[in-house]
């Protein structure tokens, strides 16, 4: 019979093996990022796009044209679209961030020709119906002023403004009325500039041989491709002087609140060390932040730090929602957790903890052929390699309470950070 009181055994991971992707050129010079893993016949095709809001010169057009790109062409209405890719089990998602538009499908592999002739025929030929663009306007409109009720939402708007000031292409946040002054023509022009017939990459996932490469090849490798010359809107950002923000909104009875700074990407050497150090803080469920916030004071759900690197440049981040009597409490707490940090060495039990939970995180991230390319995605789009996750492996390993001390006296101080609340 099994002894539940026995907890099941466990084993220290010592080394990750990291399947790695495949790169070749198409003979139009697309370059197609590859790798066939799994037995489920589904493949998952994902064309980026150098296109995102880093580009844009009119706020909200860069992701209200990615959302148009499937709306319709001379042949085909947006339904009709819809339609063929529900007939065949295939579903597709478009995404923008800074740097790109993805547009990302899954499908069956016996249907794969299919799904990519069709996405090539709508690329070169969407047309953008000013009748779906209104649709679609109402929509974005709407969903914004959901949002906007959100205090947390709020809150990481006035954040990113008072970190790296409205004029930073980061710093600055989509309002209603960029949306509403949004035309039909914007979208056609930014789709010109920046997509039609523009260098984009391919990432093909899932199970699959030379067959499917073939296929791409044959339908993505004789697009013609136009010379691409792009002025970008991205600035490191400068260190910004300590801010203090607060809102009082009459009818919420919940503060949202974001405290940090502009610190460094992945490429710095304490990134890293700093990432494991931010998950003792408020990294993961048993975090110090989460142990007194949550689990011992009951001020909040949940508390988390975060370090997030942004083009060339990141910043730190610690976010929560509490109820408004509690928000100088909690901000009381903060100070008092990264004191302590900065005064006590970590414990040697809770650095053997945090261990396990990181290198079981990475291991259990890598299971899948998708996983394996959004961890190259992550490092390629970095302009960095795969030694990257062999360095972070180590230091897991390797990280000792004194580095710790000595990382937490350096970037750990939430006092002299900036500091947003709404609510």
């Amino acid at each position: 019979m099994l002894n539940r009181t026995t907890p099941p055994s466990f084993q220290i991971i010592d080394t990750i093996d990291i399947l790695p992707m495949q790169t070749k050129k198409l003979k139009n010079g697309v370059l197609i990022h590859s790798l066939s893993v799994g037995e489920q016949e589904i493949i998952k095709f994902e064309i980026v796009f150098l296109a995102g809001t880093n580009y844009e010169t009119h706020k909200g057009v860069a992701a209200a044209t990615a959302k148009m790109l499937l709306a319709g062409t001379e042949k085909y209405n947006a339904h009709q679209i819809d339609e063929y890719f529900d007939e065949l089990g295939a579903y597709y998602d478009i995404s923008t961030d800074l740097k790109h538009i993805t547009l990302s499908i899954f499908v069956l592999r016996k249907y794969f020709k299919n799904i990519l002739s069709f996405l090539n025929e709508i690329l070169q030929n969407c047309n953008f119906p000013i009748e779906e663009w209104q649709i679609n306007q109402k929509k974005t409109i709407q969903s914004l002023l959901v949002n906007l009720e959100k205090t947390n939402f709020i809150a990481r708007q006035h954040f990113r403004e008072k970190l790296f000031g409205i004029e930073h292409i980061f710093g600055k946040t989509t309002q209603v009325e960029d949306i509403e002054k949004i035309k039909n023509e914007d979208l056609i022009q930014y789709f010109k500039d920046n997509i039609d017939k523009k260098p984009f990459e391919i990432f093909l996932t899932g199970k699959f041989d030379n067959n499917e490469i073939e296929i791409v090849e044959n339908i993505f490798g004789e697009r013609k491709i136009e010379p691409q010359s792009k002025v970008s809107g991205w600035k490191t950002p400068i260190l910004q002087e300590k801010k203090e923000f607060y809102l009082d909104i009459a009818d919420k009875v919940q503060t949202s609140f974001c405290i940090g700074q502009i610190l460094f990407n992945q490429k710095h050497e304490d990134y890293i060390p700093l990432r494991i150090l931010t998950t003792i803080f408020g990294g993961y469920f048993g975090s110090r932040l989460m142990k007194n916030i949550r689990e011992d004071k009951g001020y909040t759900y949940g508390i988390s730090a975060a370090l997030v690197p942004v083009m060339d440049a990141g910043y730190y981040v610690i976010l929560a929602d509490v109820k408004k009597e509690f928000y100088q409490n909690v901000l009381t707490e903060i100070h008092k957790e990264a004191k302590i940090l900065q005064t006590e060495l970590v414990s040697l039990t809770e650095l053997a903890t945090v261990r396990n939970y990181l290198l079981g995180k990475f291991a259990d991230g890598i299971n899948t052929s998708f996983e394996l390319a959004d961890l190259f995605k992550n490092v390629y789009f970095a302009d960095l390699d795969y030694n990257y996750y062999h360095q972070y492996i180590k230091k897991i390993q390797t990280i000792t309470p004194e580095e710790l001390l000595l990382l937490a006296q350096k970037y750990l101080k939430t006092d002299t950070m900036t500091c947003i609340g709404i609510g």
